[in-house]
């Protein structure tokens, strides 16, 4: 029987200006310093209970964390005895006590972020499986619980506005832009980092810093009943929104039904296998990112 086990992984830029593997090492070092956990699913909440470096000493070329999810309990909502079927007395939840640092039905989820490229994959099945089952979480709850993070005083003091995008699928946006009647496009860019670009991303990031732009936003209308023909420009801004902002495409389907969709809506994912006889579940996700976007591979 073979041993081959297998997880998905995703993953989520973070850009801050102005760039610098540096910065973006003490970015996440204050992350983790805010202690802050922020709710992502009803009583869910998730903080960042760990984080180190890849190599040694030398954060700049990759740090390891992981990312804690557990339930909140709020103790003054009501409580409910299921012996009696009733809301539970004064008496009763004076016998109840949980210690104000404990959190309940934890999970922990692995990741690894690469500072040259500003990217973060992680490992969407917990690390623990309970009763033989592994939970999973949502590239959208890491992007929910950084968004919050980076908007903490003591973040934005530092670090000003942070953007943070899940990765999207790599083919989504043509899928956008072959839509048979495309008749709203929205292209939003945030400006990338000009350390890894790509000819389309130096084409875009040459323009903005041309402007004193930060961030562009187009948007685009059909003429009625028409469709919009996207021209070469259009489609390169398109291509570095994909990766660094969001596309949205509003038209109708070969069978006339209305359709909207985004980028955000179809965040990159990817399957790792490995056989836990030779390799550990983290060291299976540094060497699974290892050649992906924004890792650093000059030798230090």
């Amino acid at each position: 029987m073979s041993s081959e086990r297998k997880f998905w992984i995703s993953g989520v830029n973070i850009v801050t200006h102005p760039h610098s593997p540096e910065r973006y090492v003490k970015l996440l070092r204050l992350l983790l310093a805010q202690g802050h956990h922020v709710p992502v699913r009803g009583v869910q909440h998730l903080m960042i209970g760990e984080l180190r470096s890849l190599h040694s000493n030398n954060p700049v070329r990759g740090l390891q964390g992981r990312l804690y999810r557990f339930i909140h309990i709020d103790k003054d909502a009501g409580w409910f005895n299921i012996k009696r079927n009733d809301v539970a007395t004064e008496q009763e939840l004076e016998a109840v006590s949980f210690p104000d640092h404990l959190r309940p039905n934890t999970e922990t989820y692995d990741f690894v972020f690469y500072p040259h490229g500003h990217t973060l994959y992680i490992n969407t099945r917990s690390s623990m499986a309970v009763h033989g089952r592994y939970s999973t979480l949502s590239v959208g709850q890491v992007v929910k619980f950084l968004k919050v993070l980076c908007s903490l005083p003591e973040v934005t003091r530092e670090f000003g506005d942070v953007e943070i995008t899940a990765l999207p699928d790599r083919e989504q946006f043509e899928r956008i832009l072959a839509l048979p009647k495309l008749r709203h496009l929205v292209i939003e860019v945030v400006k990338p980092n000009p350390e890894q670009l790509s000819e389309a991303e130096t084409e875009v990031f040459s323009r903005l810093s041309k402007m004193k732009t930060r961030k562009i936003k187009q948007e685009l209308i059909a003429e009625k009943h028409e469709s919009i023909v996207v021209d070469s420009e259009t489609r390169t801004l398109a291509q570095v929104g994909a990766a660094n902002g969001q596309v949205i495409g509003y038209g109708h389907a070969m069978d006339g039904q209305p359709v909207r969709a985004s980028t955000v809506d179809k965040p990159w994912r990817d399957q790792v296998a490995y056989n836990p006889e030779v390799q550990t579940e983290v060291d299976a996700l540094h060497a699974a990112t290892s050649t992906l976007p924004g890792h650093d591979t000059t030798p230090r």
